[in-house]
């Protein structure tokens, strides 16, 4: 199998959907545990049962949107390029 194994996540109750890639299982069978940026990004609630499918590769992006950790991004001269 590919690594690291990569997973669409939905939300029945937002309708949202995430991707991310797993290298270990460490949680107990049935259970997910994401990471709190997730959990917050997708709007979900304690215990809230979402749907995971293992996909085969994450399909191309036709928009970004970055938010910069430090203000330093900003003021360089041309951050857009970068």
């Amino acid at each position: 199998m590919p690594y690291p194994l990569i997973f669409r996540i939905n939300s029945m109750r937002t309708k949202k959907i995430v991707y991310c890639g797993v290298l270990e299982f460490v949680a107990p069978d049935e259970t997910i545990v994401l990471p709190n940026w997730i959990f917050i990004e997708m709007q979900l609630m304690e215990e809230e049962l979402v749907n995971t499918f293992l996909v085969p590769s994450i399909p191309t992006a036709n928009f970004l949107k970055l938010r910069p950790h430090q203000t330093a991004f900003i003021n360089l001269p041309d951050p857009r390029a970068l």
